[in-house]
């Protein structure tokens, strides 16, 4: 826009006035006085001194930005965490000392460790790392922040240290400069003179010893800033590049709750550094114990003002794929554009720019929540496990005491045998794990060593062209350059060697895989001592073990081991350095200014690089850490099973000796304990949900009517809808929870149930699930919190299909004419079989199996088979002989609980879907007619009359599916087929059907004497 049609309309306005004429014809048509006035700058402020007289109402533009919202928040949660501490210390002391053994044994000095816990959580301190390139502009970001110039931002001087900048508690002004080698600390008053001490203190930030390294290991400046109030820590760091040493002093923030802010330098013709973040981000993620956190992360494109306007659209997307080729999980929405030099400038005439409101409201308060989700959550996690140890504790003991369980020595003997095989598998298990990966380190660090040393490898790395060395620079900048060039040719040698061999996923599959075979072996025995004790109620120790063993086997597989910043290239070339403390190195590279065969210089300076990868045990640790890092979950695993072992021996020891003495009065005692017990792990349920959850969608993004119903159950009802996703609207189904079962603390726990077993699975044949939502309502004054789960969307129910309607059963149609519809059934059946049988090897029981909850979608024209309500699954090691599903899809077991049941109870269910499809009757309505005809409810036909379905209607099964069926609906679990063998024998009856002619024949046609043979 020329200056001649430039106007004001806001604020900000004013601030942008391109040129003093400009200026000067506001002051004019404004009526304003002009003598004394030259500057741009002079005039913007008379211009906004008189804008803000006549606006001074609105405070357009005056109110900083806060975090106060944000703190306050994080504060509030603190304290009602801090609260369920208590509650939980304070039931722990009320249970008898059996109890209080039971979990010091599961959870070590379970006290001090509660004590321990509660301090952290008081912990206020919230670090948020500002890195970036060499004069990216850091420094006067941090300043930014702060609304005052208190770091150093020359072009040609850097920040040499970290420093720390913290919320003064009693408005005092200082700095601590924390000097190395432990010789002490100096204290710096910036309170006196601002200028003079705010010269002194950016001359330490950027002082530098002989060595030319800062002589601090960190700086910590103490201000009375309202934005980092209440705990929040700014971290400034050197330029990436500049000391790659630095990188070990910020392993100590990657322990700790915290926040990544990097700054990109668009006025570089490169934008991105691509090298230099990979290598800084390389170093981080392979320095971290734990996965980098992603959602923790901003990236901000610095110095925007200098990017040409008609390019600014292009030089973004660039900079984003750039981003996304080094950072996969980062999004669209983590990527912001600013120039603190113009919001600065704001700054000084009392206003906010523009792009920096932007990037503080949808950013950095959304970066500090992220930050301190992880931590809340691991103190919400142990509370949970040990509410349910307790929950399991209780419920053994209740139930041995309430069915007066004369357990004799030989029966307490067989247990604790059980147990000690147990502990012994488990022992043995880590004592192998541990050897394999030990041995696989040593076979590791020799393949490394190998291939590096190899001509290939060599030639790849230290042969250079003039064109792909770093610029001429400084020695430091060079050897900062230079370790990230050789670097990441390192990791493409080492990440195609991997990609090729596939040594570490082979790695992490033989641990992971030993453990599975185990551990199902362990869950066999453990259900032969809940048998034994006939556990009656939901026992949690299944819970605990399957949020230990099954979610950190997963969390092992899921992570992605090559091609990656966390890959086996990344941390091998994490092993080397050109360290300008190196005498060699320094004179190598000090001439290298002036060098004229700069290629000469990275052939030798890639030999030293690659030499200290193998200095000492340089590489070995690396390789260790990094192996480490893959079975860190499965270690853990190993570590807990023995805890619960333990104390498992020692309960069934206790029960024992105060067996024969005990006479508490159990119906007061046990229930009102597990009843707390299940209060407070609903209520931390609870907690989790509303302060901590991270919900998968937007209301914005997801469209229903509550008039398209597609199903009402006594639990939740089901509507159409559609969800944005992109530019496209997908249909999903909604399941919202009804009135009677809103989120609430006696809800909630086995919502989240439901939620984690749908997020587990994962099958062509299961109902996909896509995520949640929470949804406030409020009717007659009373406010409800809904769940709602987001289903994939499925046009009909298998048995609307098939049940009573015009669709032609094998059993409706002539003999000789039912190999189509014998067809189809078994495609059915087949895709039914294999996501039951999905369920069961995932050692979990559906529970309700039946027609309405096999639902249709469709796929390439043909019908797909989708099993819905699997979020009733549960796992089988420890099912009561409780209530669930249908009664007449129901195994006798159940209906006459004789005690606990497992996957058999589905495929007696399966039998009855069976008969369902082949005559395509409503099973419920003919079973209802039979027990009519006798006068009898179900459980009085179960008992004695061994009720079923009726196979001798008109047109029954063939003999090898009604031999199929009755397998399947046998008195005795054990003799029932597995999902598998169903699936196999309708795979094979279906192939092999154009070769079979068959007499269908009904069995009581036959006399018991009648011998039938028949042939192809």
């Amino acid at each position: 826009m020329s200056s001649k049609g430039f106007e004001i309309k806001c604020r900000d306005d004013i601030i942008g006035i391109p040129d003093v004429p400009t200026g000067f014809r506001f002051v004019k048509s404004w009526g304003l006085i002009s003598k004394g006035l030259k500057t741009k700058d002079q005039i913007i402020k008379v211009l906004l001194n008189e804008w803000d007289k006549k606006h001074s109402t609105s405070g357009e533009g005056k109110k900083p930005p806060n975090l106060d919202e944000v703190v306050v928040n994080n504060k509030e949660t603190r304290e009602l965490l801090l609260q369920k501490y208590v509650e939980v210390k304070s039931f722990y002391d009320k249970l008898n000392d059996i109890l209080q053994k039971d979990i010091n044994s599961v959870f070590q000095n379970f006290t001090e460790e509660l004590e321990y816990r509660q301090r952290d959580i008081l912990s206020q301190d919230c670090f948020i790392l500002i890195a970036g390139d060499r004069v990216a502009g850091k420094s006067s970001f941090v300043n930014l922040i702060l609304r005052k110039d208190l770091l150093p931002t020359q072009q040609l001087a850097c920040t040499a240290t970290i420093c720390e900048i913290r919320h003064s508690t009693n408005n005092e002004k200082e700095a601590i400069l924390y000097n190395k080698d432990e010789k002490g600390i100096r204290r710096l008053d910036l309170s006196e003179d601002e200028q003079n001490d705010f010269k002194k203190l950016k001359y330490h930030i950027q002082e530098l010893d002989e060595d030319d390294e800062s002589p601090f290991e960190k700086i910590e400046i103490f201000w009375p800033s309202e934005i980092i109030k209440n705990g929040i820590v700014l971290v400034d760091t050197p330029g990436i590049g500049e000391n790659r040493l630095i990188i070990k002093r910020l392993q100590e923030y990657m322990k700790e709750s915290f926040g990544f802010i990097y700054i990109i330098d668009s006025a570089q013709a490169a934008g991105l550094q691509r090298g230099r973040l990979s290598d800084f981000l390389r170093s981080v993620v392979n320095s971290s114990d734990d996965i980098f956190d992603s959602r923790a992360t901003l990236f901000v494109c610095n110095k925007w003002d200098v990017v040409p306007p008609q390019e600014q659209r292009e030089i973004k997307s660039l900079t984003l794929t750039k981003l996304k080729k080094i950072f996969p999980e980062v999004k669209d929405e983590q990527v912001f554009t600013i120039s603190t030099l113009q919001a600065a400038k704001s700054v000084s005439f009392g206003s906010i720019a523009p792009d920096f409101q932007f990037l503080f409201e949808n950013g950095i308060k959304s970066l500090i929540p992220a930050s301190i989700k992880n931590k809340l959550l691991s103190h919400y996690r142990w509370l949970k496990m040990v509410l349910q140890r307790i929950c399991f504790s209780l419920k053994v003991t209740q139930s041995m005491e309430a069915q007066h369980v004369k357990v004799n020595k030989d029966t307490i003997s067989k247990l604790r045998d059980q147990l000690k095989t147990l502990k012994n598998d488990a022992e043995e298990v880590l004592e192998s794990a541990k050897h394999i990966a030990e041995e696989q380190i040593d076979l590791l660090h020799k393949e490394m060593a190998d291939l590096l040393r190899s001509r290939a490898a060599r030639d790849k790395i230290c042969t250079w062209v003039a064109k792909d060395c770093p610029k001429q620079a400084d020695y430091k900048k060079v050897a900062q350059d230079a370790s990230e060039m050789i670097a990441d040719r390192i990791m493409q040698v080492i990440d195609a060697w991997e990609n090729e061999h596939h040594f570490v996923q082979g790695l992490q599959d033989t641990i992971i895989q030993k453990f599975e075979e185990e551990c199902k072996l362990m869950d066999n025995q453990m259900q032969e001592v809940a048998v034994v004790l006939r556990i009656s109620g939901d026992v949690q120790s299944s819970d605990i073990q399957n949020s230990i063993t099954a979610k950190m086997l997963s969390k092992s597989k899921d992570r992605n081991i090559s091609n990656s910043l966390g890959g086996l290239g990344s941390a091998v070339s994490c092993a080397g350095l050109l360290s300008t403390t190196d005498k060699r190195v320094k004179e190598l590279l000090k001439k290298y200014r002036i060098d004229k065969a700069p290629e000469n210089t990275m052939m030798h300076a890639s030999v030293h690089f690659m030499e200290s990868i193998f200095n000492g045990q340089r590489l070995r640790e690396s390789l260790s850490k990094f192996l480490k890092r893959f079975i860190k979950g499965i270690d853990s695993v190993a570590d807990k099973i023995p805890n619960f072992i333990k104390a498992d021996h020692e309960l069934l020891w206790e029960m024992e000796l105060n067996l024969n003495d005990t006479k508490s009065d159990i119906n007061k005692v046990y229930p009102a304990l597990c009843k707390r017990a299940n209060d407070l792990q609903g209520q931390l349920d609870l907690f989790y949900v509303t302060k901590c959850m991270k919900q998968d969608y937007s209301h914005d993004a997801i469209k229903w009517d509550t008039n398209d119903i597609l199903g009402v159950g006594s639990f939740a009802n089901v509507y159409k809808a559609s969800i944005k996703v992109g530019q496209d609207n997908v249909n999903v189904a909604l399941k919202i929870t009804n009135d009677q079962n809103s989120v609430k603390d006696s809800t909630v726990t086995d919502i989240l149930r439901e939620e984690n077993t749908l997020r587990s699975l994962k099958h062509e044949n299961i109902i996909q699930y896509y995520g949640s939502v929470l949804l406030e309502t409020e009717t007659n004054g009373m406010k409800k919190l809904k769940w709602i789960m987001i289903l994939e969307f499925c046009f009909d129910t298998l048995k609307n299909k098939l049940v009573g309607g015009q669709f032609k059963n094998p059993g409706r149609v002539p003999a000789d004419k039912r190999n189509n519809q014998i067809k189809t059934m078994a495609s059915y059946v087949v895709q039914l079989c294999a996501g039951l049988q999905y369920l069961h090897d995932k050692n979990l029981v559906h529970r309700d199996l039946k027609l309405e909850n096999v639902l249709l979608t469709r796929k390439n024209e043909d019908d797909i088979v989708k099993l819905t309500d699997v979020g009733l699954t549960k796992s089988e090691n420890f099912i009561s002989g409780t209530f669930a599903g249908s009664l007449v899809y129901m195994a006798p077991e159940i209906i006459l609980r004789t005690g606990v049941y497992d996957r058999k109870a589905d495929i007696y269910s399966l039998a009855i879907i069976l008969w369902e499809i082949w005559y395509g009757q409503d099973v419920a309505e003919h079973i209802g007619q039979i027990l009519r005809d006798k006068n009898m409810n179900l459980e009085e036909g179960i008992k004695s009359d061994n009720l079923r379905p009726s196979l001798e209607l008109e047109s029954p099964p063939t003999l090898e599916i009604e031999d199929v069926i009755v397998k399947c609906w046998s008195d005795e679990p054990k003799k029932r087929l597995d999902a598998r063998d169903v699936e196999h024998f309708s795979k094979h009856f279906c192939k092999n059907l154009l070769h079979y002619r068959f007499l269908c024949i009904p069995k009581h046609w036959l006399s018991q004497n009648c011998n039938v043979s028949f042939t192809k």
